[in-house]
């Protein structure tokens, strides 16, 4: 079973070293470095007047049922970050380990419980993004992008990435288009 739940300081190595692996999806190629995301967890994810809520994302692995306590794995780190409360709106970022047996249905998973977290608990109204047709997880995107109705814009030469230019697209997530998807 996924979860989203609170991000440990003990969990940001390892999503550094997730997001290192992976600079072909983001828009910023810069690797990081474990010392900078030290001042990221207390600036941004720890503070409540940040503009951005975090999520580490766990695998829960055993319940014990004698003291309701979980063994759970991480798997990932998701949330909405540049939330502009004037406009209701807020981007996605996720970053999952990429050697999970099943990535795909996971990744899908995250993205529709950040999304409701988005929606029903913070109030806003859309969710946007930037993809990369270098992103490994491109087609994912596109399947789940037209499944929410969300809107797209193609962009020609939107990412640099390891000498050459990638097309992309910006795409923004309704929340009243995403809730009639579930209704048809």
């Amino acid at each position: 079973m996924i979860e989203l739940k609170p991000v440990q300081k003990t969990d940001m190595a390892q999503i550094v070293q997730w997001r290192n692996e992976q600079l072909s999806n983001l828009r910023t190629s810069k690797m990081l470095q474990l010392e900078n995301q030290e001042e990221f967890y207390d600036k941004i994810i720890c503070d409540r007047n940040s503009n951005a809520r975090f999520f580490a994302v766990r695998n829960i692995v055993k319940m014990n049922d004698t003291d309701k306590t979980e063994t759970s794995e991480l798997i990932g780190m998701i949330g909405i970050e540049n939330i502009e409360w004037e406009n209701r709106r807020g981007e996605i970022s996720i970053v999952l380990n990429p050697r999970l047996d099943s990535f795909n249905d996971i990744f899908q998973t995250s993205v529709e419980d950040i999304l409701d977290y988005a929606f029903d608990e913070l109030n806003l109204e859309n969710i946007w993004g930037e993809l990369y047709k270098c992103n490994q997880q491109y087609y994912v995107w596109i399947g789940l992008l037209n499944k929410m109705r969300a809107y797209t814009t193609e962009i020609k030469y939107l990412k640099y990435h390891r000498g050459g230019y990638y097309h992309g697209l910006w795409y923004n997530i309704n929340k009243f288009e995403r809730a009639k998807k579930e209704i048809n």
